[in-house]
């Protein structure tokens, strides 16, 4: 009843006053951007992390489309702890969406969101230093750490990029490679890639099969943090 008070309030005079921040959510998800932008911003004045990230999301999404004002209460979210506005300041400094291309706020922003158990973010960190951060050797075991952390938070593509990380030693590189395969053939069809895995000898085949079952015994072992951990 409370609720159907609040959105009939909306409706009439296109804003009202939340007195809990449940029910500038419940503006949110019934598609009231504006009322909702107004709910949230008193909670947003005394710090909320839930206010600021919501504020951002409603600010980026395309009923309102301000992008410096959406990355302006994702950064102080973020300076706040926030997982989620952490991950997107640094998404929007990787990807230039300011204007300006700004991988050292990338690489610092989505990797505290990385520390902090977000799966997205250990895989953007996957890309990020196969990319415009590889700049050194260290980077290839940076790559390869959060690769393998994405894998065991239940990401079966970062298998791959592991096994192409590893081609150096090959039954390493074939056993990552079979733990894609084993990881992801419930979801793609992997057939073919099979297929195509080659071994030089059967030694070498039980070795990497050995390995494999073992990487693919920590697969999805580790939970990854939710990003909006309110939202029920």
């Amino acid at each position: 009843m409370k609720n159907l008070v609040v959105i009939l309030l909306t409706l009439i005079c296109g804003v009202t006053q939340a007195s809990t921040i449940e029910e500038a959510w419940e503006l949110q998800r019934n598609g009231n951007v504006k009322a909702a932008i107004a709910a949230y911003e008193p909670f947003a004045q005394q710090d909320s992390v839930r206010a600021l990230t919501e504020l951002g999301i409603l600010y980026e999404s395309k009923e309102i489309n301000d992008l410096p004002k959406a990355f302006y209460y994702y950064k102080r979210a973020a300076d706040l702890g926030g997982l989620w506005a952490t991950y997107n300041v640094g998404s929007i400094a990787a990807e230039g969406k300011l204007g300006l291309t700004d991988y050292d706020t990338a690489e610092e922003y989505t990797g505290r969101a990385a520390k902090q158990g977000l799966l997205l973010a250990m895989t953007r960190l996957t890309m990020l230093f196969q990319g415009p951060l590889y700049k050194r050797d260290l980077d290839n075991n940076i790559k390869r750490y959060w690769a393998i952390s994405a894998y065991q938070h239940g990401n079966f593509l970062t298998a791959h990029d592991v096994s192409m990380m590893s081609m150096n030693k090959p039954v390493e590189a074939k056993a990552w490679l079979l733990a894609y395969i084993l990881a992801g053939e419930k979801k793609i069809p992997m057939e073919s890639m099979r297929r195509n895995l080659r071994y030089d000898n059967e030694l070498q085949k039980q070795q990497v099969e050995k390995e494999a079952q073992a990487i693919y015994r920590t697969f999805n072992s580790l939970t990854p943090a939710p990003p909006f951990p309110w939202r029920k």
